[in-house]
């Protein structure tokens, strides 16, 4: 649903992406530092489940400002 949000709407995709990636980010790390005790364990699993949503809500907001950038330089 977020994914069809963001294809219409670049720019309120990408902010939503780029929340969900900052706002899980400290659930994971309580949650992975409970199971295994391990820092470094835990900054992995956290960094292999948020960063997929950092980086498409990065490109995403990137992608809307190349268009506004053409956009101007057209007019």
């Amino acid at each position: 649903m977020i994914l069809l949000i963001a294809w219409k709407r670049e720019l309120f995709g990408g902010i939503i992406f780029l929340i969900i990636g900052i706002v899980i980010s400290p659930l994971v790390d309580m949650h992975n530092y409970r199971m295994n005790g391990s820092v470094g364990t835990s900054l992995l699993i956290i960094a292999t489940i948020t960063f997929p949503f950092i980086l498409a809500g990065v490109l995403f907001i990137l992608g809307y400002l190349n268009k506004r950038k053409k956009a101007k330089l057209i007019d």
